[in-house]
């Protein structure tokens, strides 16, 4: 045992350190904007001649083809984002989804892959998550146990997925304070 861990410390050692490997774009970040789904690249060009667009992060929360906070872990692009995604940082704005780092919806085809890692309640051993007590509530989400390595497989592997296909920036992990 003590001879795994000082193997172990001495890999976390040789990993380089989060600030080294980081985009150097992020430290010129001075605004970040919350974009709606209506903004258009008319409207993006008109705010470029209001800021400068390299310093600028766009916040996207309705980028998915499914309403915001809506069966996740689908990471499906609305239809047009993409194209917007490429405008946008033609102009030279850096492009930031919204994701969910924890959420599962109850009707995702993927839960029965994660279902024995849903987080529960000390307590009452009942499911973490949202509207959880509103069954027809579309945005119901249970959470998932990050720590769970097959929970964060099938989140990479979602939001892998979706940069693949986007190409954006970065990602805004969103994780629940329940």
């Amino acid at each position: 045992p003590a001879a795994a861990f000082r193997e172990a410390m001495a890999r976390a050692r040789a990993i380089e350190p989060i600030g080294r490997r980081r985009p150097a774009w992020i430290g010129d970040i001075r605004l970040v904007a919350r974009v709606s789904n209506d903004v258009t690249v008319d409207h993006l060009r008109s705010l470029a001649r209001e800021v400068d667009p390299r310093q600028t992060l766009l916040y996207i929360p309705g980028w998915r083809k499914l309403p915001y906070d809506v069966l996740y872990p689908d990471y499906e692009p609305r239809e047009g984002f993409v194209a917007w995604c490429r405008a946008a940082q033609e102009m030279g704005f850096r492009v930031m989804p919204h994701g969910n780092l924890a959420g599962i919806g109850p009707k995702s085809p993927d839960l029965p892959r994660v279902e024995g890692f849903l987080q529960t309640d000390r307590t009452s051993g009942s499911r973490v998550g949202w509207y959880l007590d509103r069954p027809d509530h579309p945005g119901q989400i249970y959470c998932m146990d990050p720590a769970a390595a097959e929970a964060r497989r099938l989140l990479i592997e979602r939001f892998r997925r979706a940069w693949e296909e986007v190409r954006f920036d970065a990602l805004h992990l969103d994780y629940p304070v329940i």
